[in-house]
């Protein structure tokens, strides 16, 4: 555990590392804008109300349930790869994100809910296993994205060709047939 509650001045917390570490408290740290809580213990994370969030990088923690952004509207770059017990993602505005990555995790965003993710050019929804074998993203993000990873996602044909900035692309561990 780690309490770091109402500490004002605090913008910047790496905990990565600390397997063990179950909780961390960041509730009043109302000028923090980076978290990085790579491979650690976290059950949950509950970033609520840290408007100046910028920045959270939460990947490979194999224990995480819940992450809550509520409140987060800075947020611009969030990933929570590898994280596969993770299932619950509450938000209310991520409008300023630019960069989402949440493959291998149980979290689901429906096409209208990626819609509203006006900002973002670089997308990693890796391992979300299409019952389809479609990659089913909505039409506003053609013309924005950048950067994808859709790998091991079970696709049977990938058309990106009204995707006319996109520069990387990982697409490997498919089911290309078509």
């Amino acid at each position: 555990t780690l309490n770091l509650s109402n500490n004002k001045k605090l913008t910047f917390v790496n905990v990565s590392g600390n397997g063990e570490m179950a909780s961390l408290n960041v509730k009043g740290c109302t000028e923090l804008t980076t978290v990085w809580a790579n491979e650690t213990g976290l059950k949950e994370l509950d970033l609520t109300g840290c408007a100046k969030l910028y920045e959270l990088q939460c990947d490979v923690n194999q224990a995480i349930t819940s992450i809550n952004l509520t409140g987060c509207s800075s947020l611009r770059l969030f990933t929570c790869q590898n994280s596969e017990s993770l299932s619950k993602l509450v938000y209310d505005d991520l409008s300023a994100l630019t960069t989402l990555k949440y493959g291998h995790t149980q979290i689901s965003l429906t096409k209208a809910q990626l819609e509203q993710l006006t900002q973002v050019t670089t997308l990693g929804c890796a391992a979300r296993y299409s019952d389809t074998g479609v990659l089913d993203l909505p039409d506003s993000m053609k013309s924005r994205l950048t950067y994808l990873e859709c790998q091991n996602n079970n696709l049977k044909a990938l058309d990106l060709s009204e995707y006319p900035n996109l520069t990387i692309l990982h697409c490997y561990w498919n089911n290309m047939t078509e």
